[in-house]
């Protein structure tokens, strides 16, 4: 880091440069340790895996990488949390008729809640005026810089803050009253509840083994009433009757319903063969031509 001298006019300035650059460099090193962290933990579990996989899940340095994974699991949560410290950029102390309200929005293990709108409120739930409400950043942090007109319209009530995403408002129940003195800097956590963040939509509801929640099925339709449904038949086959009636006569025809089977005829006997035809049927089949008698002549 190259540090220049600039002069005892802008000493302020260039000592709040300076902080600036030295805080910038820890995020940069918290970072990379995050990083490396990671990768460790990747490493121990396909190890982990690899072992488990030839020699079986019972092996004893099967269990140890596991243990060491989870291990590097919660530093990596614990030094993403100081990462986000590290980027909050803090405003000046406050002129002396003035004051300051800074802070974070967090959850119970203060990690950053998400993006929310911060609004200052009275003890009748009123939003104090002249004091506009600002946004968190990605760690979580906001502030309130008050004037010292705003300070005194905020008198001696006790102030809190009111949170909001979307249309979804919220005040923290944890949150105690906030006391507003000139010069001062009030410094608040907010931390949310589980059941705070998934009423303002920042965590999705988990089940009791921390598995989320899966997104509800489409319903299936509802079944009829057995009484409604013989009524829709019913009306189905009247209005099918009436249709039938002022149709035309061929389409009549065509939608006529079918006429019962008739009871089968008895089988007529076989007919007779050649072989056993019948004496008028064999005369029938002699020829018709008449022998000629004879004259008597030889």
């Amino acid at each position: 880091m190259l540090i220049e001298k600039s002069g005892s006019d802008d000493f302020e300035a260039a000592w709040a440069e300076l902080l600036d650059a030295l805080q910038q460099q820890r995020v940069d090193l918290l970072g990379s340790t995050i990083d490396i962290h990671v990768g460790i933990g990747l490493l121990a579990g396909a190890e982990a895996d690899r072992l488990a996989g030839k020699f079986g899940a019972d092996d004893a340095r099967v269990q140890l990488l596991r243990d060491r994974s989870d291990a590097v699991a919660a530093r990596v949560d614990a030094l993403s949390v100081e990462q986000e410290i590290a980027t909050v950029r803090t405003p000046p102390p406050p002129p002396a008729a003035g004051a300051l309200i800074q802070g974070r929005v967090t959850d119970m293990a203060q990690r950053a809640a998400g993006q929310v709108t911060v609004q200052v409120i009275d003890e009748k739930g009123q939003a104090v005026a002249g004091i506009d409400p600002v946004q968190t950043d990605d760690s979580g942090y906001f502030a309130f810089e008050l004037t010292p007109e705003m300070v005194k319209a905020a008198g001696q009530s006790k102030l809190s803050v009111l949170l909001r995403v979307a249309d979804v408002r919220l005040v923290p129940a944890a949150l105690a009253p906030i006391a507003v003195t000139p010069g001062a800097t009030q410094v608040i956590d907010v931390s949310l509840s589980a059941a705070e963040l998934e009423r303002l939509r920042l965590r999705m509801p988990v089940t009791p083994d921390n598995t989320p929640v899966k997104a509800p099925s489409v319903e299936a339709a509802p079944v009829p009433d057995k009484a409604a449904g013989d009524k829709t038949t019913t009306d189905k086959a009247t209005a099918d009757k009436g249709a039938t009636s002022t149709a035309p006569a061929e389409t009549r025809e065509q939608v006529k319903p079918a006429e019962p089977a008739k009871p089968a005829e008895p089988a007529k006997p076989a007919k007779p063969t050649t072989d056993d035809a019948t004496p008028d049927k064999a005369a029938a089949d002699k020829p018709t031509t008449k022998p000629k008698r004879p004259t008597g002549k030889k």
